[in-house]
């Protein structure tokens, strides 16, 4: 079983007395390797089975790689997702999950990488607000668990 977290944006916080609302968000940690740039992170990911693809945006692209290896990144492809379609780079990547007994398990994958938009400053804040995304190419592996009366969301293979 992989753990996650529920994030209640009503109770960022974390006050106790507070329930979960039904507006919570699903979030995993994992470790994401991009092997050409030779970079390994840990970071928090939103697990989102409406996302067909798993995806590093901005704000963790720029933290996760740092500007030089940002700007080595190549090629381009074009995400259509609720808020339109995005220009992403494409990078081979494996995501590692650490489970509650320790074991560790990984899958390789595509990796879209978050492009800086052209335009005007309110599209770079608005580009920099958005939270990296595990997408179904990935959680299609998993039975997916969020139990809001429990305050649990968890992977599992059972």
């Amino acid at each position: 079983m992989i753990r996650g977290v529920l994030v209640d944006p009503q109770n960022l916080r974390g006050e106790s007395q507070i329930a979960v609302s039904p507006m919570a968000i699903p979030i995993i940690v994992a470790t994401i390797r991009i092997p050409r740039l030779r970079v390994s992170y840990c970071l928090p990911l939103l697990a989102d089975s409406g996302a067909d693809i798993t995806s590093l945006h901005l704000r963790d692209a720029i933290r996760v790689l740092g500007m030089r290896k940002y700007f080595q990144l190549k090629g381009e492809t074009i995400v259509r997702g609720v808020g339109g379609p995005g220009k992403y780079f494409l990078e081979p990547a494996r995501v590692i999950f650490v489970h509650e007994d320790e074991n560790i398990e990984g899958y390789n994958f595509d990796l879209r990488i978050a492009k800086i938009p052209p335009g005007s400053p309110s599209k770079l804040k608005d580009a920099l607000q958005l939270p990296s995304v595990l997408g179904r190419d990935i959680l299609h592996y998993f039975r997916i668990v969020i139990d809001y009366s429990r305050n649990e969301f968890y992977l599992d293979h059972s």
